[in-house]
């Protein structure tokens, strides 16, 4: 945990991921059950989110560990989006109160970290920048902040085109 206080807490995490995405998700969600059918939905492609009840899957760019930057806010983030190549939103309930990030295929020798949360809805805003692939490859950074809010549909608030 990086910071702790009244109105923030922040997170920070090393995900592992064989299959080209992570997950933000409610604890009693068991991960394996949606995965296999996720990216079934062409606008799930799309827009780089696959949405179940209690679970949001992030497609990445690469396979292998990204260092994940989870910031629990009690409002709407008011940030410069325009910082970032991708950024996205989706809603999530966590009706257990708590909520865990990692990465598949999901493995029980290895238990996230569990985050407490009220047990209610969340909107998840996700942040990634593309890194340039190279010999001296650099890993991947995403950020991912939630706020108590209302179920919405999900979105992409910004995408660039991916160049190398």
């Amino acid at each position: 945990m990086i910071a702790q206080g009244s109105e923030d807490r922040a997170f920070m995490f090393d995900v592992h991921f064989d299959y080209y995405q992570f997950y933000v998700g409610d604890r009693a969600v068991d991960p394996e059950v949606y995965v296999e059918t996720c990216w079934s939905d062409e606008e799930e492609v799309k827009r780089g989110l696959a949405v179940a009840p209690g679970i949001i899957v992030v497609r990445t760019e690469d396979v292998g560990a990204a260092s994940v930057t989870l910031q629990i806010r009690n409002a709407v983030p008011d940030d410069d989006i325009n910082l970032w190549d991708y950024v996205a939103e989706a809603s999530i309930e966590v009706p257990s109160g708590h909520l865990v990030v990692d990465g598949f295929p999901y493995s029980d020798l290895d238990v996230p970290p569990d985050i407490p949360v009220s047990p209610k809805a969340y909107r998840v805003r996700f942040y990634h920048n593309y890194i340039a692939h190279t010999e001296e490859r650099q890993e991947d950074r995403y950020r991912v902040v939630i706020w108590p809010a209302s179920s919405r549909a999900p979105e992409v608030l910004r995408l660039e085109p991916h160049t190398e």
